[in-house]
């Protein structure tokens, strides 16, 4: 991320403007739940991968059948998950339906199925340990999480 100087001359970004894209990720990113999580995460992957990252979202009866989103060039399928209060047993719960879910729909299209979560703190260790149960399972697709750093890391790739 570069500003313009006066003189012409470009420097990264100043610790004030780094300081508040900070800040207003990180109340963004506490604050949304549910929906307007997913909305939050499209935004920035659609801005960060134009042209690339597809959204998906519900068509009438059919759903988005267990699709959050496409990253094509990564054959990587998102699903998000916000609740207003993370427990293990509705995580693992969400984790296996929407996973399940997606493989006949969508498996000769990607390779990578990301769960996003909003999980500010991480994951407990019994949802940790079942996404890793899950990659170990599934030799033709790799499973693995994105939380606040990972979804944090896009946004700072984003130009100013």
């Amino acid at each position: 991320m570069m500003l313009r100087l006066r003189d012409g001359g470009a420097s990264a970004m100043d610790e004030f403007a780094r300081h508040h894209f900070e800040l207003s990720y990180r109340v963004a990113f506490l604050e949304k739940k549910g929906d307007t999580f997913q909305d939050f995460f499209s935004e920035i992957m659609e801005k960060r991968y134009p042209g690339d990252f597809q959204r998906v979202r519900p068509w009438g009866p059919i759903g988005d059948r267990k699709n959050d989103g496409y990253l094509k060039s990564q054959r990587k399928l998102f699903q998000c998950y916000a609740p207003n209060e993370l427990s293990a047993k509705a995580c693992i719960a969400k984790i296996d339906e929407d996973f399940d879910g997606a493989r006949p729909q969508w498996a000769e299209y990607f390779d990578t199925w990301v769960f996003v979560h909003n999980a500010k703190n991480g994951l407990g260790p019994d949802v940790f340990a079942h996404l890793h149960k899950r990659d170990a399972s599934c030799k033709e697709i790799t499973v693995i999480q994105w939380g606040f750093e990972e979804l944090r890391q896009r946004v700072f790739e984003l130009d100013e």
